[in-house]
């Protein structure tokens, strides 16, 4: 009787032992079936994997670069973004509030700016990771420069409507700003004839000269972050 008792029981916990090891042992498989069939995921900036090149320039001391960052993960197990800025000196933005990591909620674009506190190049790294080890990262490369100098150039030309013969028009609409894309503006233009200096906000300027001969007139610009190019002085010769 004894003996049978103790068969049984020994039967029992055989049976326990043999559906707790085939959990275990289904769970096993299951996550490595999980892990298997993951996808690794992307991440970009501004739309483009890998690496980001662009250029800003410092202005005002209140240099912004705004950028978006896409992070995807067909999978949604997104668990961490982390970056790390491998050359040049800033700061990072997210809801207009410095950051030393990224908030991410399963968003898959995340808005910031990145605010340069030198010129020269700026590395900037970012990293993201999922659920299961799984990582993908793009890096921006960034060239922060300083204001440049307006460029000035000139034509003299008659006007449509000559009201003496030696009357010219000075036009200067042809100068530029070579940071023009980035916000800079020619404001001012500054004539040298006949012994004046003029400044004007108009990009031409009709002069009458006295008289026949050789001529020479300069011309400089200046930009919006209030500094001027280089003088630029051609001679003509007025018939």
């Amino acid at each position: 009787m004894k003996c049978d008792l103790l068969f049984s029981g020994l039967r029992v916990f055989n049976r326990c032992v043999y559906f707790i090891v085939s959990i275990l042992y289904c769970s096993c498989i299951r996550v490595e079936r999980i892990e298997e069939m993951n996808t690794k995921p992307t991440l970009a900036i501004n739309g483009i994997e890998t690496l980001m090149e662009d250029s800003v320039k410092i202005s005002g001391g209140n240099t912004n670069y705004f950028f978006e960052l896409m992070a995807i993960d067909p999978d949604n197990n997104l668990r961490v973004v982390t970056f790390e800025i491998l050359s040049g000196a800033g700061d990072i933005f997210q809801n207009g509030i410095p950051v030393n990591h990224i908030q991410y909620d399963q968003e898959e674009i995340l808005s910031l700016r990145y605010r340069p506190v030198r010129s020269g190049s700026h590395l900037l790294q970012f990293k993201i990771e999922d659920s299961f080890g799984q990582e993908a990262s793009a890096t921006l490369n960034l060239l922060a420069f300083e204001n440049l100098l307006p460029v000035s150039q000139f034509e003299l030309v008659k006007p449509a409507v000559q009201h003496d013969p030696q009357e010219y028009q000075i036009d200067a609409s042809s100068s530029y700003d070579p940071d023009e894309k980035f916000g800079g503006g020619i404001v001012a233009y500054e004539y040298t004839f006949l012994g004046k200096n003029v400044e004007l906000s108009s990009s031409t300027l009709g002069i009458i000269f006295p008289e026949t001969g050789i001529y020479d007139i300069g011309i400089r610009v200046k930009d919006n972050d209030g500094e001027w190019g280089d003088l630029k002085i051609r001679s003509f010769q007025i018939n």
